[in-house]
This record gives structure tokens, sequence and C-alpha cells, in this order.
């Protein structure tokens, strides 16, 4: 059958493809994809598109988030308000992708949805490749396998960490990205109608996303992959009541994560080392002072405060992070001054920001998603959403543009994913 454009559904499916493959790389491409996505919109009597809305909760619980983004305006004190619009932008693909995508999504076959699937994972793989890539560029280039600071000082490792990925954004937003893709990645590998071609790729796809993950070092990113991965094994061993695999599926884990510590290499060993010491001073002077998890202890002590002074609606958009700087003043987390963090937990940020309100509907875009992906059998939707909300819980993922756009976008698409049976 010829590929015909003049359909809308065809053109869409163009359009969101060439904005999955750019959403790694380019903030300025992805915007672009999003204004084509529009116009196309806006000339298939765009009017008609929103009807659509009202058969898909998901999206309509990302509009009402952003409403109350918008609402948050009305309790900001005035000399915040530059603040909050650019809170506001950051936040637009909330209400962006529902409105434009909703008539797209609900057309797409279950094929096309499958194709826009593995060009996202494909562009998470370039991706990882480039980083690599230029890892490699710049230990040929320095003749050091790190960088130093004026000092002499190790800065970082060109092939770990912020070394690796700065090159296109923070490691725990990419490594963000490369869980998502893993997840897409073992969907894909099971599709019914691949290749044995093609599921080799995927195969070395997906041992190359592993190691690249790893090489990141997002804490939160690595425990939320095996936590939803080791909880989906689980629940298959369970439906086909295979007792051996249980313990098999259960020493493996445990041999993996053994492995793992003893032998990994002193940049990712040292980003989990002393992960048991709880106990901080909120007064101590360096970073150096804190651990992983100790660091956020501090900070969501000092967000605790904050919430407390505006414990029902929040401080609205753009004076969050101003009254969470005073606590940290009043409390003399010298190191959260100095850094100004961020609550580094997307339930805190949103609680501090929007209140009870906005808290209340975060969560019902999980319970929705979640409630959707386990009635249709969806259940990449459940373990995208699953992998997510773990990793909210040591970052706030949606307060910078690239860990909104790919819930938003990504999110949406897993969420059209139509049953075999459509």
């Amino acid at each position: 059958m010829q590929f015909n454009l003049l359909l809308y559904r065809n053109r869409f499916a163009v359009l969101l493809g060439a904005l999955l493959l750019a959403l790694p790389f380019s903030e300025f491409f992805t915007s672009l994809m999003i204004l084509f996505l529009f116009v196309n919109f806006w000339f298939q009597k765009f009017w008609k598109g929103w009807n659509s809305l009202w058969h898909q909760p998901f999206l309509l619980l990302l509009i009402a988030f952003f409403a109350l983004q918008v609402l948050g305006l009305y309790i900001t004190p005035e000399i915040h308000h530059t603040a909050a619009v650019k809170k506001l932008e950051t936040k637009l693909p909330f209400v962006l992708v529902p409105v434009f995508f909703a008539m797209g999504l609900g057309q797409l076959t279950r094929h096309q949805t499958k194709n826009l699937i593995g060009v996202f994972w494909l562009s998470v793989v370039l991706a990882g490749l480039f980083c690599e890539a230029f890892a490699a560029y710049q230990v040929w280039n320095t003749g050091s396998w790190h960088s130093t600071w004026s000092d002499g000082s190790l800065k970082h490792y060109h092939f770990f960490y912020a070394g690796l990925s700065d090159v296109l954004m923070h490691p725990g937003y990419l490594s963000t990205f490369v869980g998502a893709a893993l997840l897409c990645g073992y969907w894909l590998g099971r599709h019914e109608d691949h290749q044995k071609t093609q599921r080799k790729i995927i195969l070395w796809g997906q041992i190359f996303l592993f190691l690249f993950l790893m090489q990141l070092q997002g804490r939160i990113n690595i425990i939320a992959f095996f936590a939803v991965a080791g909880s989906g094994l689980l629940w298959l061993l369970i439906q086909r009541g295979n007792i051996k695999g249980l313990l098999a599926a259960g020493a493996g884990t445990v041999l993996l994560l053994v492995l793992i510590v003893k032998f990994a290499p002193e940049p990712l060993a040292k980003r989990f080392k002393g992960l048991n010491n709880l106990s901080y001073n909120l007064s101590a002077p360096e970073m150096s002072d804190f651990n992983g998890i100790s660091i956020r202890l501090a900070e969501w002590e000092c967000v605790r405060d904050a919430i407390a002074k505006t414990p029902w609606y929040g401080t609205g958009q753009g004076a969050a992070q101003p009254l969470l700087r005073s606590v940290y003043e009043e409390k003399n987390f010298v190191v959260g001054m100095a850094y100004d963090f961020n609550a580094h937990n997307q339930l805190y940020e949103t609680r501090l920001a929007n209140g009870i309100p906005g808290l209340v509907v975060l969560v019902l875009i999980f319970a929705a998603g979640l409630w959707q992906g386990y009635r249709t059998k969806n259940y990449l939707l459940v373990a995208f959403l699953m992998f997510y909300f773990i990793s909210f819980l040591s970052e706030s993922m949606f307060e910078r543009q690239k860990g909104v756009i790919l819930f938003c976008v990504l999110g949406s698409l897993l969420a059209a994913i139509k049953p075999k049976t459509a």
C-alpha cells in the first residue's frame, strides 16, 4: 500500500517521529517539531481534534496540571512573576502536547505506534553513541582520561557521569532517557513482527544502553530501572507459576548487584559508597561532607519547613525557590545556600509550589495512567510510569524542559498503544 502524506494520521506520524529523533539532542529542533505539529493540527480543522481529548483522561490530567501552574500566578507575589513565567514556559508541554497530539494519537495504528517507539529507542542509542564518541575525542584531544580544575584537582572522567553526558544534558536527565529507552527496547524485542536480524540489533542496542546507563551513574535511575525490571520479571514468573524461575531470578539479581558493587569502576562505585550513612550536619561547609542520600535528607528537612509555611495552596510558581532559599538561611544549610538546591523530589517540589491541589493532580496523572495500562494490558505504559515515579523520589524531573517534554511526549505516545485486538 502506497504511503500517503495527505492523510493526517501519516503526516502526524512523520512529524512525531522527527520530534522523537530530535528529543535527546536539541531543544531548538524539539521546539521546531512541536511548531510543525501545531501547524499540521491547525490546518486539519483543529476544533474537531479537541473532541478526542475527552476519551483520553491521561492527556486531560496533563492539561489540569498545567492549569494549576497558571492559577498559581494569582498567589505568586508580583516580585516573582518573571521567574513564574519562566517556570510556566518550562511546563508548556503539559498543555501543548495534549492539545496538538490528541487527534493524531487517537488515529495512530498499533503498527505506527510501534514504529514511533522504535524511533525513540533509536534516538537514545544514537545519543549514547554520540556521547561515547565525544568522550573518546576528549581523551584523544587532551591525552588524559579526565579533566581537572584550574588548581589541578579532578573535575570529572570523560567516560563517566557529567564528563560523558554534558555534551547533551545533565546526567540525571540523560539517565532517564536511557532507562525509558531500555524499557521500550524490551517491548520492541518481544514484538511479534520483528525479523531475526532486527531482534539482534535490538539486543545489541539494549546491551549498549545498559552499559551506558552504568557509565552515566544516575543512582535513582539505576535503582528505578532495576526495581521496574525486577518487578516485571517477578510478575511474569508468578503469572506462569514458575517457582524455579523465581528462585533463579532472585539469585541472579543478587549476583548481578554484588558484581556491580565489587567490580564496578571507581567512579561508579564511588557514587554508591556510603549510602548507608544517613547522618548529616546542615552547617557542614563542604559538599564532600555529604553523600548522595544525606544531602537530600538535608534538603528535604528544609523543604518540609518551607511547605509548613504555605501548607494548603503553596507559594505559586516562581516563589517556591526563594522561600526554600530563605529556609536554608534560617537553618544555616551552608551547602544548600551555596548551590541554591531545589527540592530534589518532584512530590515535594509540586507540594511547595502548588500545594495540596497540585500534589493530588500529579498523583492522579500516574494513577490514571497505571489504571489504563493495567486495564488494557499496556504494560510498557505501566513500566514507564513506575520508572518515572521512582525517579521523582530524588529528582525534580518537571523543573527542566528535558524532563517535562520526555514525560509528556513519550508518556502520551505509550498511552496511545492500542490493544492487539484493536
